[in-house]
Parts: C-alpha cells; sequence; structure tokens
C-alpha cells in the first residue's frame, strides 16, 4: 500500500542591502577598475595566473606589483580590503600607500596576518595562512575598531586609537610595502580585490567572499543571502 501525502514547507528569503564597492579589480587579464576610475598597472611584470574565479595577478615576489594612479582610500575612516590570496611565501604584502605612512596589511614572514596604521605593528592571526592554497582575506576599519576576517569569519578585532588615515596623495599599491622597498614584495597569485568607502558586516564579508564575480556593480545592491522564503509544496509517497 502506498500512501501520497502533501507536504508544505516555509522557506524565506533574507535581502541585506549594501554598498557597493569604490574600487574592484578582477584581473582576468587586465588590471581594470570595474567600478571606478583607478584602472592599475602592473610595475615589472604583466602576468596573470589561474585565479579563484577566472584570472589573477600573478606577482613574483621580487620586483613585481599592482599600482593605482590614484587613493581611493584617501582619508577615509571607514573602509574595506578584500581579496582573494594564494601566498606561495610569506613576508608578502597586501597593500599599502606608496609614502610611508597611513594602512599597511601584510603576511608575515610566519604567514600571519599583520596590519600597521600609522604606528605600532598589529599581529592579527595565531594560525598562519596555507602556502599555495587560496584564502580570503579583508580587513575592515570603523573609527578606530580594526577587524581582520579571514575565509568569511572574523579572526581578530582591535581598537587602535590612532588617528591615522591613508596618505591622500600618495598612490595605493598592491603587493608591494612603500615606494624602493623590495623587503616584502608578495609572492603569489591575488584575485577578486574590492575595496570599500564603509565598514562591511561579517555577514557582507562572507557574501564577497562566497559570490566573487556575480556582485552587482551599481550604486547600491542587494545581498540574496539565506534562502528560506516563500511557500512551497510538494508531495511525499511512502509505503505502508
Amino acid at each position: 500500500m502506498k500512501l501520497w501525502i502533501n507536504v508544505i514547507s516555509l522557506f524565506f528569503l533574507v535581502s541585506v542591502s549594501m554598498a557597493a564597492p569604490i574600487g574592484a579589480w578582477h584581473a582576468d587579464g587586465n588590471t581594470d577598475d570595474s567600478v571606478g576610475n583607478n584602472d592599475a598597472t602592473i610595475v615589472n611584470g604583466n602576468s596573470f595566473g589561474e585565479g579563484k574565479f577566472g584570472q589573477a595577478f600573478d606577482l613574483d615576489g621580487v620586483d613585481d606589483f599592482v599600482r593605482l594612479p590614484g587613493n581611493p582610500l584617501s582619508g577615509l575612516a571607514n573602509f574595506t580590503y578584500a581579496a582573494w590570496v594564494n601566498p606561495r611565501a610569506g613576508a608578502s604584502n597586501l597593500f599599502s600607500p606608496e609614502a610611508s605612512s597611513g594602512v599597511f596589511y601584510w603576511i608575515a614572514p610566519d604567514m600571519q596576518l599583520e596590519w600597521q596604521l600609522g604606528g605600532t605593528d598589529r599581529r592579527d592571526l595565531t594560525d598562519p595562512l596555507e602556502v599555495n592554497a587560496w584564502q580570503h582575506v579583508a580587513l575592515t576599519r570603523e573609527g578606530s575598531t580594526v577587524k581582520v576576517y579571514v575565509n568569511g569569519v572574523e579572526a581578530s578585532s582591535i581598537v587602535d586609537n590612532t588617528s591615522a588615515n591613508p596618505v591622500m596623495n600618495s598612490e595605493l599599491q598592491f603587493g608591494r610595502f612603500i615606494n624602493n622597498d623590495t623587503c616584502c614584495m608578495f609572492d603569489g597569485l591575488m584575485d577578486e580585490v574590492y575595496l570599500f568607502d564603509n565598514t562591511l558586516s561579517q555577514t557582507e564579508v562572507a557574501f564577497l567572499m562566497d559570490n566573487g564575480l556575480s556582485i552587482p556593480e551599481a550604486s547600491t545592491f542587494s545581498l540574496l543571502a539565506l534562502t528560506f522564503l516563500g511557500l512551497g509544496v510538494f508531495r511525499k509517497q511512502f509505503k505502508l
């Protein structure tokens, strides 16, 4: 004997509104800023490798780096940096202004993340990043609070009372420390680099990590995060 039962399932959709990035570099065979006017240049190289999504910047750890014509973060107290990285070694800078003051973010020789905001170095992780593996890293600042995320999860939150903001007249660069300093050139692949002029939440950072290229690049967009919305009816057959 077979019994058919109509089963009703309830599910809903959560929509979160989030400002669009002020800079986005997909590194798909070019250095274009897909949302702004900061098309970049790869200095001392022009190499792209297999990325997390499509292609990625492939920097050699010797003298390659990505230079922006300006600094989209200039003067901002609140901002977000996010990217997929696949490092081949430590002592690799992720981003910094070309001048010697502002915000710096890098992978230390022991593969832990560090950042500096106009003063003391800050060590943010107890667990090192993996070599030759893709990981999503993000740094957010809101006032005096700086948070670091790895693979969509908050790794640390530190209150820094310094008042330093990214310097106004210094180009931003990915993969090099400061002007003419080759101590910390990024060695590895870098993909889906995003800059925001606001502080993303953990939900937004996780969405950015999971969706990459599918993010609408407009002035404002919605995150269609968790699913469960609407009403569905299906039939289930049971054997008795």
